[in-house]
């Protein structure tokens, strides 16, 4: 199968953090204030079956790990003396669910190079191979989770645009580009805190567009980000 890629603009960049002590790649992008960046591809049913290489519960258990391990780093960036430790904590948990988000629409998700099949354009879909990432559903349910309002309807459209399910199997259009990091080793700043909203900034500083900051509102028993800015 000749291969015909879908890119949008490459860009490598790399992150040397000053002040924390840690080293992190990176492609943020320079503008102050982001919107999910979408690929728009039409997709067809065209499908190819093969074996599948991870189990349902083998992709459960990855996944629940992943998500005790997240809790654990969220804990240990805060004392827990703080007089809004436990937002801080709910903010490094949610700034980390971004982050994947954020790298998920952008090409930086697992992947199986050798289960690779074409649309009806000869463009390659590449199979996922993500723990815990098994259908577009699952990547939605991250977003759902963890956003709201416009910077919600963007990545739900980025990930409607770049990934496509054949026959029961994730696949996603190759794309590689910028997008936002954000570095909660150190810790979170919060602000503006109120009942149903505060503001949280890390700690540490992204070398190319300086603080993560976002915007949280409560929903229910949730804390939802309203929109994410660098300064």
């Amino acid at each position: 199968m000749n291969r015909k890629i879908i890119a949008v603009t490459a860009v490598v960049l790399s992150i040397c953090l000053t002040g924390c002590g840690s080293t992190e790649d990176s492609a943020a992008q320079d503008n102050k204030t982001t919107t999910a960046v979408t690929t728009t591809v039409e997709t067809t049913a065209e499908v190819t079956t093969e074996a599948e290489t991870t189990t349902a519960a083998e992709t459960t258990e990855a996944a629940t790990e992943a998500d005790t391990a997240e809790a654990s780093e969220a804990e240990d960036a805060t004392d827990g003396t703080s007089e809004n430790a436990e937002l801080e904590q709910i903010a490094i948990r949610k700034m980390n669910a971004l982050t994947k988000i954020n790298g998920y629409v952008s090409g930086k998700i697992g992947s199986d190079e050798n289960d690779i099949i074409a649309d009806k354009y000869g463009a390659d879909l590449i199979r996922v191979n993500e723990p815990g990432i098994n259908s577009i559903a699952d990547i939605e349910a991250i977003i759902n989770d963890t956003c709201t309002g416009k910077l919600k309807e963007g990545l739900l459209k980025s990930v409607n645009n770049l990934f496509a399910e054949r026959d029961g199997k994730l696949y996603y259009y190759y794309t590689a580009h910028g997008f936002n990091i954000y570095i909660t080793e150190g810790g979170v700043k919060l602000s503006n805190v109120t009942e149903n909203s505060f503001t949280a900034e890390t700690v540490c500083k992204n070398q190319l567009s300086g603080d993560g900051k976002l915007n949280f509102v409560r929903d229910g028993d949730n804390w939802l980000i309203t929109n994410e800015t660098f300064e």
